[in-house]
């Protein structure tokens, strides 16, 4: 598959191994926002001590088995991914590994949140979500969305990598060991531009954005809606924008499934849910 915009000048299959040009000859073509293999990316445009000083400090870099012979994953302040495997194992009640006598499969294993480079094999603080609502006079819940692009979503459908979502505002922890709320509040300032109800910030659930290899759960929070704010960008994700307000039960279902995960929580929550299904007028 070649990458938009340069088919007219060449054809790079995606993860190959050429690295792109910072400018060409062609014609046409749009600037957006795309994934490729880091190992494509021009070398002029991460080699200054700008982008070096970037990627020292939230990059991911190996870590490697404690008798250095083998890379056994990589970790950034953000994530780990780590080479694992289940096995059967004997295990005692305070957690200790006694015994393992039977190898299942291995695994990459990934964490998501603020991590302890130093401690790659270690846990991840819970990232958070947040649902802003308020309710109209008629009684309904309404839901404050953001638009966001997902470079890295892949839709098997139209077979094109790169997916616009109606969300809600989520957020990655600062810091190692942090307020899963406090790390909520701040997502409503810089990605979502509102304030809230202090009092009315209430958490409803976790949710893991894949049981199989991701290993962090996020926690859900509801907050009631109080007044626009200027939004001030800290510059750590994409770029959200401020979407339009739903109706609880007819927020779109999308391709996000924290995202439906956090509003069927919510839903839950107020007891919006039945068991009856409901004729569509």
């Amino acid at each position: 598959m070649s990458l938009g915009g340069r088919e007219s000048f060449m054809t790079i299959e995606y993860g190959g191994p050429e690295r792109y040009p910072i400018k060409s000859s062609a014609e046409g073509g749009e600037l957006k926002n795309i994934v490729i293999p880091f190992h494509q990316v021009p070398l002029e445009l991460i080699d200054d001590p700008e982008t070096r000083a970037k990627l020292q400090k939230n990059g991911h870099m190996a870590f490697y088995t404690p008798d250095g012979s083998e890379v056994a994953g990589f970790v950034s302040p953000f994530s780990a991914t780590r080479h694992v495997a289940q096995v059967e194992a004997r295990v005692l009640p305070n957690g200790q590994i006694v015994e393992v006598n039977k190898f299942g499969f291995d695994q990459m294993e990934r964490t998501d949140g603020a991590m302890d480079v130093n401690k790659p094999w270690g846990h991840a603080s819970s990232n958070a979500m947040v649902v802003v609502l308020e309710e109209n006079q008629e009684g309904e819940l309404l839901v404050h969305s953001v638009k966001e692009p997902r470079p890295f979503m892949y839709d098997h459908r139209v077979g094109k990598k790169g997916m616009d979502i109606i969300g809600i505002t989520g957020k990655w922890a600062k810091t190692i060991g942090g307020d899963p709320k406090l790390t909520a509040l701040t997502g409503l300032i810089t990605d979502m531009g509102v304030a809230v109800d202090q009092q009315s910030v209430e958490v409803v659930g976790i949710h893991n954005p894949n049981r199989a290899w991701v290993e962090t759960c996020n926690e859900v929070y509801i907050a009631r809606f109080r007044k626009d704010v200027t939004r001030v960008s800290d510059d750590t994700h994409d770029l959200v924008t401020k979407g339009i307000v739903y109706p609880l039960g007819e927020f779109p279902a999308g391709a996000d499934a924290l995202v439906n995960s956090a509003l069927w929580l919510t839903a839950r929550h107020f007891n919006c849910v039945s068991s009856k299904p409901i004729k569509r007028e």
